[in-house]
């Protein structure tokens, strides 16, 4: 009779296994953190653009109506949820017509979108 050799996985063939699975893993939640964070910025652009037009489409039906300069809203991203942030309406000091509309996300000021148009003949 002849006596066969161990057959199975070695201790070291284990942790280099579990090692590459591990670092896969970590790398796909990354990507998927990563991703997330950019859906919900781009969600609230999308939003933020919709309410952007609708105040210019408020200012262009009526011109001489005065606007609060600054306005803190909810700018709704999945009903019923909301996220703070600010509108602002400018009028350009040089251009009476001139309008801008600024929406700027209050927990991340550095995120803000903004619409500049004529109003008025």
């Amino acid at each position: 009779m002849s006596s066969s050799a161990n057959q199975g996985f070695s201790l070291i063939e284990i942790i280099v296994s579990v090692l590459l699975l591990m670092f896969t893993i970590s790398s796909v939640l990354v990507v998927y953190n990563r991703m997330s964070y950019r859906i919900e910025i781009m969600r609230w652009k999308r939003s933020a653009l919709r309410l952007a037009q609708q105040r210019m489409e408020e200012l262009m039906a009526n011109p001489n109506r005065s606007y609060a300069p600054k306005e803190e809203v909810d700018v709704p991203i999945t009903p019923p949820y909301g996220i703070k942030s600010i509108v602002e309406v400018r009028q350009d000091p040089n251009d009476q017509k001139l309008f801008e509309v600024k929406v700027i996300w209050k927990e991340r000021p550095n995120n803000s979108l903004s619409l500049k148009s004529i109003v008025g003949n």
